[in-house]
């Protein structure tokens, strides 16, 4: 009679350490809570990430751009991923209907860990999700992502959402259509998407996963974050410049070598405004920043303007003006200004002023 007695307080012993595993999780592979028979629909910017089991479906996942909803590709933390430059993400599901008989539908994300997965003061928030089709439609709370997710690494981060029922015909809102849906709703949401993610304005991720309750574990399992590098506080500064009419500089170097050669020239300007100036030989030229003046490369990507003062050549005239491309992390990670952000030169003859405000960018040793 002792065996059997045994056999069950070994099993009850037992249960809770198999079902313990919690993060953090590498962002190289799904977190390790992940149900291989579950079913889920994913996207991967990169496809770095092998379906684990035959229900999970790559590629169902798309995610949108315009309007409200604009998405940009952003290359930082050694790989490519999109970064949320409108106020919501909208991401459409291919096979939506899957969802019709889920009551909660969970979210799995590979965020960025930067200051956009909190607050705007620096604290955790709650992240909102849109369902349904207009004109009847819920915003459902899917969780928060705590102070730890602002470490500058990539990280695991599960939301689980309740999938509403809707009061004209008893479905649920992510699954069907209904007779009275308006606007564009292919994708069985709002504005051609599935699930839309509330004000996320500078989300950056990598992946994005649709999956029944469990697919991926449950959020306090997941939602653990490693530790920031340590870094040296942020240098008490907040500009650099150079003058090279004056020659003076502060902190701020033209860069020239044999990649991205300059040429400095005087009386360059019009009759009364002579000065000397640089220009690229290749139609570039690449400033840098001297003694970390701005900051470590470990530190948090700031928000920066560019103020530039430049010759409006008449040989110019229509060509595209303004900077093109600068560092998002210390990995070589890099960003570019939209064209339509650019200046076209006008051919005056005169020194212009103009300036930019680049998202996110960081400096470099």
């Amino acid at each position: 009679m002792k065996s059997p007695l045994v056999s069950i307080v070994a099993a009850v012993i037992l249960a809770p350490y198999v079902n313990a595993q919690e993060g953090p999780f590498s962002p190289d592979d799904w977190p390790k809570t992940v149900d291989s028979s579950a079913v889920v629909h994913y996207v991967d910017t990169e496809s770095l990430l092998s379906p684990p089991g035959d229900e999970w479906m790559e590629d169902e996942l798309r995610v949108l751009t315009g309007g409200d909803q604009v998405t940009t590709k952003i290359e930082i933390g050694g790989v490519n991923a999109f970064k949320s430059s409108a106020a919501h993400l909208n991401i459409a599901d291919a096979s939506y209907e899957q969802w019709a008989d889920h009551e909660f539908i969970d979210i799995l994300m590979l965020v960025y860990g930067d200051s956009a997965v909190l607050g705007a003061d620096g604290q955790p928030r709650e992240f909102h999700f849109l369902t349904g089709i207009v004109p009847e439609y819920a915003v459902v709370l899917g969780g928060q992502i705590p102070l730890e997710g602002r470490n500058q690494k990539w990280n695991w981060v599960l939301f689980r959402i309740p999938n509403g029922i809707r009061g004209s015909d008893g479905t649920r809102l992510v699954g069907s259509i209904p007779e009275n849906a308006k606007g564009n709703y292919s994708a069985g949401g709002v504005n051609g998407g599935t699930i839309r993610v509330q004000h996320v304005q500078s989300l950056i991720f990598r992946a994005g996963a649709f999956g029944e309750q469990g697919a991926f574990g449950e959020p306090e399992q997941v939602n653990f974050f490693f530790p920031p590098d340590e870094c040296e506080p942020e240098p008490d500064t907040n500009y650099v410049f150079i003058d090279i009419a004056k020659d003076k500089n502060n902190h701020l170097i033209v860069i020239n070598d044999d990649q991205q050669p300059v040429e400095y020239a005087d009386d360059i300007g019009p009759e009364d405004d002579k000065r000397r100036a640089v220009a690229g030989s290749d139609s570039i030229i690449n400033f840098g920043i001297t003694d970390n003046y701005l900051g470590w490369p470990c530190n948090e990507p700031k928000t920066m303007k560019v103020c530039l003062e430049f010759y409006d050549d008449p040989l110019n005239e229509g060509a595209l003006f303004g900077p093109e491309t600068y560092a998002t992390d210390s990995d070589g990670g890099l960003a570019n200004v939209d064209q339509e952000d650019l200046f076209v030169l006008e051919g005056t003859g005169q020194w212009i002023r103009r300036s930019w405000v680049l998202q996110r960018v960081v400096e470099v040793t």
